[in-house]
């Protein structure tokens, strides 16, 4: 019954989930008393991010991310997220359950992004490029127990990318692929932080049959 009602209240969904045994007309009734949220279902996240090394100087990242749960009586989910800093991006995720239990699910994605990347030669720095791609997948899934996720999808993408600093004898690129791709995730620690015992596992294979 503990690790029932931590799994309920690890869905995120509750503020606090309790328990009572009831005597009622001569037996004893277990009740299960789940209180929703004060704060939701819909949530607005912000953070920044601050990196600095002695080979690329230093970098941030402002990130703000909103995210639309139970959108229906499935529990559908929508997340927008958007960065600015060294690596722009904007992103759009739904993700779609097709069962009452969310054993199995379906979603898509489409996403847009600039970063620049660093060529080094002996720990010289070359050149700094400018890259930016274009990508969308959609994607069927199932649930494995309590461990996590297995995916399976199609991307499609479009990448490009041009000397911003550097010699301009370093050729631009302008490349577009698509392909099936497999995933999974799976996580059985004991925390979410500084687990002390537990294992987990991730993979992913993409296979692009033809590049333009």
């Amino acid at each position: 019954l503990d690790r029932d009602l931590l799994r309920i209240f690890g869905e995120g969904y509750y503020e606090r989930v309790d328990y009572a045994l009831v005597r009622e007309d001569g037996r004893n009734t277990l009740r299960v008393l789940p209180m929703e949220k004060s704060w939701g279902p819909n949530y607005l996240r912000l953070g920044i991010s601050l990196e600095s090394n002695l080979a690329t100087g230093a970098s941030y990242t402002v990130r703000a991310a909103y995210q639309r749960t139970w959108l229906n009586a499935l529990g559908a989910e929508l997340l927008a997220v958007a960065e600015i800093g060294n690596r722009t991006r904007l992103g759009v995720d739904y993700f779609q359950p097709v069962d009452g239990a969310q054993r199995y699910f379906v979603g898509a994605s489409a996403g847009y992004e600039r970063q620049s990347v660093y060529i080094f030669q002996d720990d010289d720095k070359l050149a700094e490029l400018d890259v930016y791609k274009l990508a969308g997948q959609v994607l069927v899934g199932a649930r494995v127990g309590t461990l996590g996720q297995v995916r399976l999808g199609w991307e499609e993408a479009a990448k490009r990318g041009g000397i911003s600093i550097g010699p301009p004898k370093l050729a631009d690129f302008d490349v577009h692929y698509g392909g099936w791709f497999a995933e999974m995730d799976l996580d059985h620690m004991d925390r979410i932080y500084l687990p002390r015992s537990g294992w987990a596992a991730q993979g992913r294979y993409f296979g692009a049959p033809s590049q333009g």
